[in-house]
């Protein structure tokens, strides 16, 4: 198998500061990853439980061999290292939460999986990072630049948050 550049969503709302730059180790030191370039930062209202501390999330870009499900595996292995617990509340507080946004050119549709993640174009906290690490990207399928694609209110709204993005991109590849 050839490498894929992906992309990857990372968030957290619960100590950010210590979970995303320990997530974004956790990519690194996996020799099947390369670690291409991490967005900057946003906060963002919880969807769903707004009497939760704020999101904070960003988008990765990597390149990797793994397929989807050995990448999402250990994707899920980053998460448990930082205390993750899936329960059945989607809306649950996460210390990390990795997530497979677009995985090269690939359609993929099976049980549990999407990708492209359906709420590349719906979520201001997934659309807006991954535009910042590369504004002309075009969705699998589309003629058209995702730019292009989104709704001209961000739902949530998010805000960048320099100080967050000082602190969880230190020492990854940043613009």
């Amino acid at each position: 198998m050839s490498a894929e550049t992906v992309y990857i969503s990372i968030g957290s709302n619960i100590d950010p500061l210590e979970h995303i730059p320990s997530g974004l180790k956790g990519l690194e030191s996996c020799p099947e990853i390369v670690l291409l370039k991490v967005s900057s930062m946003y906060t963002s209202e919880a969807i769903g439980r707004p009497e939760q501390p704020e999101y904070c999330n960003g988008v990765v870009s990597i390149r990797t061999e793994l397929d989807h499900e050995a990448l999402k595996e250990t994707l899920r292995g980053i998460e448990a290292a930082e205390g993750r617990i899936r329960v059945e509340d989607r809306y649950a507080p996460r210390t990390l939460d990795l997530d497979i946004i677009l995985y090269g050119e690939h359609h993929i549709e099976k049980e549990h999986v999407r990708i492209p993640d359906p709420g590349i174009q719906k979520w201001s906290f997934i659309y807006i990072p991954l535009l910042e690490i590369n504004p002309p990207i075009t969705l699998p399928g589309f003629d058209e630049p995702l730019a292009s694609m989104i709704p001209s209110e961000p739902q949530p709204p998010v805000q960048q948050d320099l100080r967050l993005t000082e602190a969880v991109c230190k020492g990854f590849p940043h613009e």
